[in-house]
């Protein structure tokens, strides 16, 4: 499932509630569409608004001077955004400075239509019917190949999704540690596509996979910001992995572990068969580099 968010000040409310309407079929189509007036009242809004935006394939910021006047718009969270893999459009709906904002390096997207705010649009349904076409689009672009061509003959989904009898990855997730049942063909990353899904701002939309292949385990990444290693060493194509080899997914540290037998492992891991698994990071406790 692909997740986009959206930000904006309440005093903007009005023009998102278009927006939601015009990204309808894009809803019905399976897309998640999670927006900031989501949070429930007296909720711990920093880290809902963490979590949102670390789960969002597109993040849309909808810009005025109203939310450029909010501390949101200068927190972490945003600053976070920015730094990792994650996908921002940004949607001027009023006139504003707002290119001395965290995100003003960014071009207004619909700049090549016009650079009117959408407020100032004759019919702002056509903005709004463009913008949601530009999601569309935006979410559509899939240029990673996640199929080394290596492991061509697991080209049958149905393969790569079968778990694992001993297989697992340990992740080293502190306060809430987690052992998750590896398959055979595995996707890693912050994209909730991924069949773990790892809610980092240093772990890409998709990291890395990790395959089996001709009886052994191998780990290969994909282009992702902040890499991948293996006991300290950089993963530069594919390589194999031991019993409690220790992995580095950005800033999230794992193990991965064979398990002498499937009563073992299924008594200690979580499944990842019938679901994808978030595994949330504490903040307070996250490695450095």
């Amino acid at each position: 499932m692909y997740r986009v968010g959206i930000l904006y000040a309440p005093a903007d409310e009005p023009y998102m509630l278009q927006l939601h309407k015009h990204l309808t079929p894009l809803i019905r189509d399976g897309v998640d569409v999670w927006h900031a007036g989501q949070i429930a009242p007296g909720s711990d809004r920093s880290a809902e608004l963490r979590a949102a935006i670390h789960r969002a394939d597109i993040l849309l910021v909808l810009v005025s001077a109203d939310y450029i006047s909010t501390n949101e718009c200068y927190s972490n969270e945003i600053y976070g955004a920015l730094a990792s893999h994650t996908k921002i459009l940004v949607a001027v709906v009023r006139s504003c400075d707002w290119r001395h904002a965290p995100f003003g390096h960014l071009p207004h997207v619909l700049h090549k239509e016009s650079d009117n705010p959408i407020s100032a649009w004759t019919n702002p349904d056509d903005a709004w019917a463009k913008l949601a076409a530009i999601i569309r689009s935006t979410l559509e672009e899939d240029t990673t190949d996640l199929t080394p061509p290596f492991i061509d003959k697991y080209d049958n989904r149905s393969e790569r999704c079968r778990p694992h009898e001993r297989a697992a990855l340990e992740i080293a997730n502190h306060k809430r540690p987690s052992t998750i049942q590896l398959r055979e063909f595995n996707t890693i990353g912050r994209s909730s596509r991924s069949n773990i899904t790892l809610i980092h701002p240093s772990v890409s939309r998709l990291h890395c996979i990790i395959f089996l292949h001709e009886g052994g385990f191998f780990v290969h990444d994909l282009r992702s910001r902040h890499g991948t290693t293996i006991n300290g060493r950089k993963v530069k194509l594919a390589d194999g992995l031991r019993h409690r080899d220790h992995l580095r997914i950005g800033n999230v540290e794992a193990r991965f572990l064979i398990f002498n037998d499937q009563s073992t492992l299924s008594a200690t891991a979580q499944s990842t068969h019938e679901s994808s698994i978030e595994v949330v990071w504490d903040d307070e406790t996250q490695p450095s580099g």
